[in-house]
């Protein structure tokens, strides 16, 4: 099992047992005890932050191995495989895009933290098409008035 199989389990676990024991004053006392609430701090507080932590690296290093050197490399094309996208890093930023909020990877209590990763990722395609719209540019378009060019001596 997974650390977010395990997570899940055990929060259904809490959730099973809750309903198992009634009435609202039974589930409230249950929640107030000091063991419960150690407990639920164990996971929020220890184990959520370095899930996410895991899953930022994993997440973050994808994009930033292929927008790194695709900055470096104005013709990198995306992968041979089928893909929407023609250029592999939009392709990455996209697939980043999608691990963040995939049932596998996304918790509902880390939900601000998956925000903030989807708002880094966007910013690195923003910081990345410049950059390669430039080095395109430069690739695809002739200076005016240099000899050979359609516009002549200007």
């Amino acid at each position: 099992m997974t650390a977010l199989q395990y997570y899940r389990a055990t929060i259904a676990f809490v959730a099973d047992y809750e309903r198992l024991i009634g009435t609202p004053a039974s589930v409230a006392a249950l929640r107030a005890h000091p063991a419960y609430v150690e407990f639920l701090q164990r996971w929020h507080q220890r184990q959520l932050p370095v899930y996410y932590q895991i899953r930022f690296k994993e997440i973050a290093a994808a994009v930033e191995d292929v927008v790194g050197a695709a900055k470096l490399d104005a013709s990198r094309r995306a992968p041979a495989a089928p893909s929407e996208f023609a250029l592999a890093g939009t392709a990455a930023i996209a697939a980043a895009l999608e691990r963040c909020w995939h049932d596998d990877v996304f918790l509902y209590g880390l939900a601000h933290r998956f925000w903030r990763l989807t708002f880094q990722v966007r910013g690195c395609l923003a910081g990345w098409r410049p950059t390669k719209a430039a080095l395109m540019w430069r690739v695809q378009r002739p200076r005016l008035g240099t000899p050979g060019t359609a516009a002549g001596a200007v």
